[in-house]
């Protein structure tokens, strides 16, 4: 006898586009009164524009004010189940990743969470009012240009240093 039926499928959190699930004997009715066959259900899922996904890390971006580095702040983070505070510590350059343990998808079909990983840009302002514009320019004064010593070094540059290479 032929047919259709709809199958409730319980999706694990943390599948990917192309992992795939076995329903055993959920299937066609075997040749001659044999067993059933089996339902492979291939998961597609949909991007979320706020993250980037690495298995089960996922990556993003925040914009922050020049105050909010320099001074330091809390800012609002986008998580999968909605949102957290990321405390951002003062002098934070534009593009320092911090990583919230544990803030990322479940382990398909293991124990643990992925991270999350966080950069903070710089956000510049198209716009400025005749006060922000007098502002800046009063602190162009206080700061012309960047430092001699620019950034601090990186790791492999102080190793560098270190070895006198």
């Amino acid at each position: 006898m032929r047919g259709e039926r709809e199958l409730s499928v319980q999706i694990p959190p943390g599948v990917a586009t192309g992992q795939y699930m076995t329903l055993r004997d959920a299937g066609n009715a075997g040749v001659r009164g044999g067993q059933r066959g089996d339902v492979h259900v291939l998961f597609e899922v949909a991007d979320d524009p706020r993250f980037e996904r690495d298995g089960e890390d996922l990556y993003t971006e925040v914009l922050a004010t020049y105050p909010q580095l320099a001074l330091g702040s809390q800012v609002s983070v986008p998580t999968v189940s909605g949102h957290t505070t990321l405390d951002v510590p003062a002098g934070t350059q534009s593009g320092e990743v911090f990583h919230l343990r544990g803030r990322g998808l479940p382990r398909v079909n293991a124990n643990g969470i992925g991270d999350l990983h966080v950069r903070v840009q710089l956000w510049t302002p198209e716009r400025l009012t005749e006060e922000e514009r007098q502002l800046i320019a009063r602190l162009s004064e206080l700061q012309p240009g960047v430092p001699a010593d620019g950034r601090s070094k990186g790791f492999w540059a102080k190793m560098k240093e270190a070895l006198g290479a």
